[in-house]
């Protein structure tokens, strides 16, 4: 656009010089004439300003490594003027690993709705929040341009790629959990014992349905039922940025998300009731999974987080809050070799670490004094398989 303004300034100036050495008439009306006209241009291009209006949509969610697409939309009330091509800047923020990128996109406009298709390669799993930070509309001749009403902020969910993982639970129990505490008496499989009614969803055990109340509803109602025993595994997604003093590789983390939902998914489909406890800023964030529903929720609260920046965070709130007392089994995933002390903790539960390598090629395995340890390479693809034992 700048060339544009400066090119027809110029034409302007040549216009002038020429009527100063020939003293023509027509040179004079040809300036009165381009004045006029980029006059004009700039009024009607202020009335399509208030004309015009924009919005994106996006898919509500997509997969890591693959395309995400979304249409940026430019409608009118009543048609343009002088507007041919609209500029737009912006903003992507993924939430889970704090990063922000920009894109500036210029695309050509017809009367009536137009719309642009754009792919954006989704690099990094999380939830994405897609905020305007300016539209410009421009005339024909690009001479103008004027800024317009951005449209309102969507956002998608990116989860992680799949991995092939087939997690078992270990048959060697160390420790005893406690039979009191704040994770008891929780929804579950019990049938003896009825928790609470609801509304039918897809999914639910046909057994669990309350054939009784349903037909004086005319609604399908199903019970829940209590679980009176503990949940014994715990799960700690416990990567950062920065492991010790050392950065974390992108694909690191990336993976290590994929990691920890591909085990949980494992132990939820092979019936075992477990919990994730995810570090923030504000001390771990408990999810307890005991059905399909629960690990849904559980996949989309997890990809809102913010991956914090000191690895080891969630060790130190699962020690100081001493909820080593209510679990018998710990996985904890790191981006990175774990390097925290985990002294003594044997003594109270089973420990598998999975260790995200970028250095490592294939899967390695090794039990070194109690613990078990699991190391995964980075760039592990969809093809590879993993047996974990927790």
């Amino acid at each position: 656009m700048k060339a544009n303004r400066i090119g027809y300034i110029l034409l302007i100036v040549l216009l002038m010089l020429m009527l100063f050495f020939f003293g023509r008439p027509f040179l004079a009306y040809s300036i009165v004439l381009l004045v006029i006209i980029a006059g004009i241009m700039g009024l009607m291009l202020l009335c399509d300003a208030f004309n015009i209006h924009a919005g994106l949509t996006v898919r509500r969610s997509g997969q890591f490594g693959k395309d995400l697409p979304y249409t940026l939309s430019i409608g009118t009330r009543h048609g343009l003027l002088v507007t041919r091509s609209v500029l737009v800047e912006l903003e992507i923020y993924n939430k889970m690993f704090n990063s922000t990128t920009y894109k500036t996109l210029l695309f050509e406009l017809n009367d009536g709705k137009n719309d642009c298709a754009i792919n954006l390669l989704a690099g990094q799993c999380g939830e994405l929040n897609f905020k305007c930070r300016s539209i410009y509309i421009m005339d024909m001749l690009k001479l103008f341009r004027i800024k317009t009403k951005p449209f309102k902020d969507c956002s998608s969910i990116i989860y992680p790629k799949h991995l092939n993982v087939n997690a078992s639970l270990s048959d060697m129990i160390r420790g005893e959990t406690m039979t009191e505490g704040n994770m008891q008496n929780r929804k579950g499989n019990d049938r003896s014992e009825i928790f609470d009614t609801r509304e039918y969803q897809s999914g639910d055990d046909v057994r669990s349905i309350h054939w009784k109340l349903s037909g004086k509803t005319d609604k399908l109602i199903v019970r829940e039922s209590s679980e009176p025993s503990h949940y014994d595994v715990v799960i700690i997604p416990d990567f950062a940025h920065y492991n010790g003093d050392e950065e974390v590789n992108i694909d690191e983390l990336n993976t290590a998300v994929a990691m920890t939902t591909a085990v949980a998914e494992q132990l939820m489909q092979k019936g075992a009731h477990f919990c994730v406890m995810i570090p923030t800023q504000n001390g771990l964030s408990e999810i307890e999974i005991a059905s399909i529903n629960d690990y849904e929720r559980m996949m989309a609260q997890a990809m809102c987080y913010r991956i914090l920046d000191k690895a080891g965070t969630g060790l130190e709130y699962f020690l100081m809050e001493h909820k080593e007392k209510y679990f018998t089994r710990m996985v904890i995933v790191s981006a990175g070799r774990y390097r925290q002390n985990l002294a003594g903790l044997e003594n109270y539960m089973g420990i598998t670490i999975i260790n995200i390598v970028k250095d490592r090629q294939e899967m390695y395995i090794d039990s070194h004094e109690g613990f078990e340890i699991v190391e995964i390479p980075a760039d592990a693809e969809e093809t590879d398989k993993f047996h974990i034992i927790c």
